[in-house]
Parts: structure tokens; C-alpha cells; sequence
């Protein structure tokens, strides 16, 4: 394989420049066009934190089971918004509101407690763990999982004796293998 070497290089096409920097990272250069005067084609933006917090809160609305709830469902989603600007750099409220609405979809009783609490409750709700919103028999399957590793982690293998020269407890293992305790 031929590394590539330092600076540009043509693209596919001919507004596209490619950089390849001294750790062989490469990227897209795409030098961005100004808005046509006139109604001509219009520059493409990233969409705006306002652009995703709309969609987000159709969304929510959608999986609260009406467009009738869109007040609350904006409401979450602002306070979803608000507590990750909070967080700091790096902190995205988008995935928090994905987990959300799939387990507004898959939990009746979560619905339904958000619907109850309104939109007093939508802060606390953007401050919870996404795993509390799991259902009963997920959580009961999390714990199980829990308990199941621990109990493997904290097994124990061979028989606890006492040492004859000082007294103390050790672990007393033997095998039937040459290279069993060669680890």
C-alpha cells in the first residue's frame, strides 16, 4: 500500500479538493457558494438547532399518540435542548430525544407518566437516565444480567484452606491439566 502524500489533491469533482494531513487523516474540501440573487438554486446550510428542535418535537408529538400533545412535545424537546447546552461541548440533545421516542413507542407506562406529568415534568424527564425509561421486563432482564455477571466474576474455583505455617487462608487449586495454573 502507497501512503498518500502531504497537501491536495483533485477530487472527483472539480469543486472538491481533498487534504491529506501529515497522520494520513484525509478530508473533503468543499468550498461553499453563495446564495443565488434572483431565484436561483439556493446555498445548502447545515440545518439550524431550530430546524432539528421542530422535527424533533413533531416527532415527539407523533410518538406521545397525538399531534394533540405538540405543546408538550415542544416543551420536552426544549428542555432536552436546554439541559444539553447546559452539559457543555460535545453533549447532543438528538440521541437523547431518538432513545426518547423509541421508548415512548415501546412503554405504555412511560407515556402515559409523561402525559400525566406534563409539561411541569418535562425538565426532570430530560435529566433522567435513558435506562429508566426502559420497560418492567427489560429492567428485570438488565438486573438479571447484572446479578449473573457478578455471580460469574466472584466465583470461586478450588477450596479455601489454611496455611500450616502461618495460619492464613489461600486458595487451593488443582487440575488434572499440566498448564492449569500457568496464567
Amino acid at each position: 500500500m502507497v501512503p498518500w502524500t502531504l497537501g491536495r489533491l483533485k477530487g472527483g469533482t472539480p469543486d472538491v479538493e481533498i487534504i491529506v494531513h501529515d497522520d494520513s487523516d484525509v478530508e473533503l474540501l468543499v468550498p461553499s457558494r453563495p446564495a443565488l440573487s434572483g431565484g436561483g438554486a439556493k446555498a445548502v446550510t447545515a440545518p439550524q438547532s431550530g430546524d432539528a428542535q421542530s422535527k424533533a418535537s413533531a416527532l415527539v408529538a407523533q410518538a406521545l399518540g397525538s399531534k394533540e400533545h405538540h405543546a408538550l412535545a415542544e416543551a420536552i424537546c426544549e428542555a432536552f435542548f436546554v439541559a444539553a447546552a447546559a452539559a457543555g461541548p460535545g453533549t447532543e440533545a438528538t440521541p437523547r430525544l431518538r432513545s426518547l421516542i423509541a421508548a415512548l413507542k415501546a412503554n405504555e407506562v412511560l407515556r402515559c407518566s409523561v402525559l400525566e406529568g406534563g409539561i411541569q415534568a418535562a425538565s426532570a424527564l430530560a435529566s433522567q437516565d435513558p435506562r429508566e425509561w426502559a420497560r418492567d421486563e427489560v429492567k428485570a432482564q438488565r438486573e438479571e444480567w447484572a446479578s449473573d455477571a457478578l455471580a460469574e466474576a466472584s466465583r470461586v474455583i478450588g477450596e479455601v484452606r489454611s496455611c500450616p505455617e502461618c495460619g492464613g487462608k489461600a486458595m487451593y487449586e488443582t487440575g488434572s491439566s499440566a498448564a492449569y495454573k500457568m496464567a
